[in-house]
């Protein structure tokens, strides 16, 4: 290993332990990142013409059941 891949991983560390990632696996195609049992899983990431891209990103995600109601039940038409 040298060095610069060493720093790299020393960073990704601090990084994963700042996000409170628990574990790192790889899930078929993905790399899965989990923390509190929940994924975020990347297929691949790129430079795009200088810009970074992740590519297939799919997580589990529970929205908060009322910041996301279509509308009040008053609102609704028995008709």
């Amino acid at each position: 290993m040298n060095l610069q891949q060493k720093n790299f991983l020393d960073d990704f560390s601090e990084l994963l332990r700042r996000y409170s990632i628990d574990s790192v696996q790889c899930d078929g195609e993905n790399i899965a990142f989990y923390s509190n049992f929940e994924a975020l899983r990347i297929k691949r990431f790129n430079m795009v013409s200088g810009s970074p891209k992740f590519i297939g990103v799919t997580a589990d995600y529970r929205p908060e059941h009322e910041k996301y109601k279509l509308f009040e039940e008053s609102e609704l038409n028995d008709d």
